[in-house]
């Protein structure tokens, strides 16, 4: 069986810390708020832009 996905394709290197993932100031709020900046470090268009169906490829 095939399964098919789409979305956009979001890339990640390797070995991504958890501080970049939510920066620690982010980690102590609540869950909404650290989702608004889920990977901006990384990548700032991130959080504004990410959606559900989105894929998120990382090592």
């Amino acid at each position: 069986m095939v399964s098919t996905k789409s979305g956009k394709c979001w890339k990640f290197g390797d070995n991504i810390p958890t501080d970049q993932i939510v920066r620690v100031d982010r980690a102590l709020g609540t869950m909404e708020e650290m989702a608004k900046h889920i990977l901006e470090n990384l990548n700032p268009d991130f959080p504004k832009y990410v959606q559900p169906g989105d894929i998120l490829v990382a090592g």
